[in-house]
């Protein structure tokens, strides 16, 4: 009986630590990177908390370490994209875009980001037929 109650107290010590791991975005995708360093989606889903928690200098790097794990992998790729779009970042965002489409081709969202990148940069034809391919 001793056993199992120092065993039930051991990972009940480790679930109250957990859990404070759980409450923050930032700590709990921190915290998957180390406990799982070669997974694309746990440096992507850090990127992702750290660009919109404005720190792109740092979602750039946990973007590229996803990248060199899974280099065509389109939703990465198009996150990366939301993030350089959202900087200002016209030309880096176009090609993540482009990536992500060449790696899923019916990637809707993809194109019309795309096109949204093709406006702000004032390049209007290329903006419609972005526009117009997502349609077709």
């Amino acid at each position: 009986m001793l056993p199992l109650a120092l065993v039930v107290t051991l990972y009940g010590v480790r679930t109250i630590a957990r859990n404070a791991v759980w409450r923050e975005p930032l700590l709990f995708f921190q915290t998957m990177t180390v406990d799982a360093p070669r997974s694309a989606r746990s440096h992507a889903e850090l990127a992702s908390a750290l660009a919109e928690a404005g720190r792109l200098a740092e979602a750039e790097q946990s973007f590229e370490r996803a990248l060199a794990i899974k280099p065509d992998h389109a939703a990465i790729l198009y996150n990366w994209g939301v993030a350089l779009m959202n900087e200002g970042r016209w030309d880096a965002a176009a090609d993540a875009y482009r990536r992500a489409i060449a790696a899923r081709p019916d990637f809707g969202r993809a194109f019309e980001n795309l096109g949204n990148v093709e406006s702000a940069r004032g390049d209007q034809p290329a903006a419609s037929w972005r526009s117009a391919a997502r349609s077709s």
